[in-house]
């Protein structure tokens, strides 16, 4: 899946290295998760945040932040 960030003046395609590097470090953890809260739910939560973000509300956003909050806004199902 490709990450949506058509907006953005700061990057294309977004993260593809950072993606892949998350995943390899938490896929394990994620694959403990309930199946709402894995890998797809973080993406389509990153693109959700970015359209409603860029679109909606008219603002300029660091989509770093926004793929970090993204992919770890679920941290306290992990206990």
């Amino acid at each position: 899946m490709l990450l949506y960030c058509s907006q953005s003046r700061r990057i294309g395609i977004v993260f593809p290295k950072q993606r892949q590097e998350v995943i390899e470090k938490y896929n394990r953890q994620w694959e403990l998760l309930d199946p709402a809260h894995r890998i797809e739910h973080f993406d389509s939560v990153f693109n959700t945040a970015i359209k409603i973000i860029e679109r909606s509300l008219n603002l300029d956003v660091n989509p770093e932040e926004v793929f970090l909050v993204a992919y770890f806004h679920d941290l306290f199902t992990w206990s």
